[in-house]
């Protein structure tokens, strides 16, 4: 018979980690539901695509254009247009941050999935666009 010798309590400390932090109601570890994940993904980008067409940004401008120059003025008159008000560009910024924290949230899983990531890219240049500006 084997026998664990724990010498740093090293499972007892992650045993009440995961007892403190990331079990459910039950006690329960959580898993997370990559396709739950990738669903609010996907809502989350559509989202901020809704948004941004109610202020005249149509983020699919930005990646079905083709040449770089027209499509850095592009990101440059959208980014003036999200930060014409701080409540508008919080908002965007809000709704970007969510995208990122998604997709983050479903690494390395999202790697094997057929994602396109062209309009996350595309929200995320633009955020970083608007805070250097």
């Amino acid at each position: 018979m084997k026998r664990r010798v724990d010498h740093l309590d090293v499972f007892k400390y992650l045993s009440r980690a995961l007892a403190d932090y990331a079990s459910d109601e039950e006690g329960l570890v959580p898993v997370k539901d990559i396709e739950k994940l990738l669903e609010q993904l996907k809502e989350a980008i559509e989202m901020t695509i809704e948004y941004c067409l109610k202020l005249g940004v149509d983020l699919h401008q930005l990646i079905d254009e083709s040449d770089t120059f027209k499509n850095l003025s592009t990101f440059e008159a959208f980014a003036n247009i999200i930060i014409g008000n701080d409540d508008t560009k919080n908002e965007y910024k809000v709704l970007s941050n969510t995208v990122e924290s998604l997709y983050e949230s479903l690494r390395p899983d999202i790697f094997k999935m057929d994602f396109n990531v062209s309009l996350k890219e595309a929200i995320l240049y633009l955020r970083d666009f608007i805070e250097k500006m």
